[in-house]
């Protein structure tokens, strides 16, 4: 008996440490699992830091071509005009001012005119300030040609609709009374 006590203690003891251990085996594998999972979610964020790094790597190249695509900009727009340039401008601010000057003096010599009652018949002279030659060619002219003489052809015959209706209406009235 006493061999008995021996055997079922040792059974239960047996069966004590094998629940522990398993107990211990389920916890260290609900872990592992754990630790899986957080080691996934650690490359997926690590995967996402590095599409970040890479879109914020390209996004300071762009700015980088901005600014000296916005410094090269600048330094043309601040860079001293040459003495050609210069030169050209104040030649046509002269001759602006020379062509103002001569307009003043016609507009005052015409006001002196008119002050005194007395104005050539030929000082008024209805021209533009500025003339240009205007170039076409004999196709353009005919071109030009043919549309005004359709358009006249339109214009008459509207107008000979129009003088038709009319004639008839007073035809109509005439033949009433």
């Amino acid at each position: 008996m006493n061999n008995e006590i021996l055997i079922d203690e040792q059974n239960i003891i047996e069966q004590y440490l094998f629940n522990v251990f398993e107990v211990i085996v389920s916890t260290l594998e609900t872990k592992l699992q754990r630790i899986e999972n957080l080691d996934r979610a650690v490359e997926h964020l690590m995967r996402r830091v590095e599409a970040l790094d890479s879109r914020i790597t390209d996004n300071i190249d762009k700015t980088d071509s901005v600014i000296s695509k916005l410094r090269s900009l600048d330094s043309k727009l601040v860079k001293p005009l040459g003495p050609l340039v210069d030169n050209k401008l104040d030649m046509r601010l002269v001759s602006l001012d020379q062509k103002v000057s001569d307009i003043d003096n016609k507009l005052n010599s015409l006001k002196n005119q008119l002050d005194s009652n007395f104005l050539a018949s030929d000082d008024i002279n209805a021209e533009a300030s500025e003339k240009k030659p205007v170039s076409l060619s004999t196709v353009d002219i005919s071109k030009i040609l043919n549309g005004e003489l359709e358009a006249l052809r339109g214009s008459t015959t509207n107008l000979d609709r129009k003088l038709q209706f009319h004639i008839n209406v007073v035809s109509e009235s005439l033949v009433r009374c």
